[in-house]
């Protein structure tokens, strides 16, 4: 297995085609998270 730590954003409303300067008011928030990737129980095709 595989471990990674990451910031994860969330998101706090629906946003479609906004500039870079509207991003900052779609976030409600940031959080602390963990991927775990486990290879062995990946299917061939990659799915």
């Amino acid at each position: 297995m595989k471990f990674e730590s990451e910031l994860a954003a969330e998101i706090g409303k629906e946003a479609k085609n906004i500039s870079k300067d509207q991003v900052l008011n779609h976030i409600f928030g940031y959080a602390i998270s963990n991927d775990v990737t486990a290879p062995q129980y990946f299917h061939e095709d990659g799915w």
